[in-house]
Formats: structure tokens, sequence, C-alpha cells
């Protein structure tokens, strides 16, 4: 039997500094990457491997706003403060735990500005520093 599923992006969402995002822009909200493999095999000479568990949970953030939106005030005063901020990410088109935390995070810079003949999204990264998914904050 083929399986269905749903999916909602209005189910996820990114709150800095308790502060909930929104104003997306039309292509797309969040993107998350961390900034290094969890696991890397190294292969020896003779064919003999070693699995090594890498613990960077840094992660980069990548939120995409509407130029036009009263948020990205609020955004550029939250990369200008010299404080850092919770990281919280919610994806609820799961049950249980979906989702991540990071208790510091921090703006890599402003987004850039382009005044054009139509309003384009502005671009922010954010440095969440050891992002943590519900699932490994679950196993403390």
């Amino acid at each position: 039997m083929a399986r269905h599923y749903n999916y909602n992006p209005n189910k996820t969402n990114l709150t800095l500094g308790g502060i909930k995002m929104y104003d997306y822009a039309q292509d797309a909200k969040i993107n998350i990457a961390y900034d290094e493999d969890f696991r890397e095999v190294v292969t020896g000479t003779d064919g003999d491997t070693t699995t090594v568990e890498h613990n960077n949970r840094n992660a980069t953030i990548t939120l995409k706003v509407l130029a036009a939106s009263p948020l990205n005030i609020l955004l550029t005063t939250l990369a200008t403060s010299d404080k850092e901020f919770d990281v919280l990410y919610t994806d609820k088109n799961f049950s249980g735990d979906i989702g991540a935390h990071a208790s510091k995070g921090h703006f890599i810079k402003i987004a850039d500005k382009d005044d054009e003949n139509s309003s384009k999204a502005r671009e922010w990264k954010i440095r969440a520093i050891n992002l943590k998914q519900a699932t490994e904050l679950a196993k403390k």
C-alpha cells in the first residue's frame, strides 16, 4: 500500500531571542546547515576503517524575510546588539518532538539591502552555537 504524507510550511517556526519569525519570502522560509558532518570514515592504506565522531553541532541558519517587512528592523536591532540569544526551531508536521535548540546564537552580518523594481527577500544568516536536535536533548 502506498503511503501519503502531508507537509505544511506553516507548521515550521523559528524563534530568535524570544521573537517568533514571520513574513517569510516566497521561495523559502528557513534553511539549517550544520558546519561539519557528524561522522567521518577514515580509510587506511590497507582498507581498514575508523569512524570518527565529530561533536561540532554549530550551524548556519538562513532566514529569508520579505523586504518590506517590519521584522527587518527588529532583526537589524538584534544583529547589531552585542548580546547572544536563544535559537529555537520547531516542526509540527510530525507527532513528537521534532526541532532544534541552541542557547547561544548571533547574526553573521546584517542582511544585504537591494532597492529594485520589485520587492525581493532579505536573507539573514544566523550562527547557532551547539544546535541540538530535540532527540538529542531528550537523551539527557
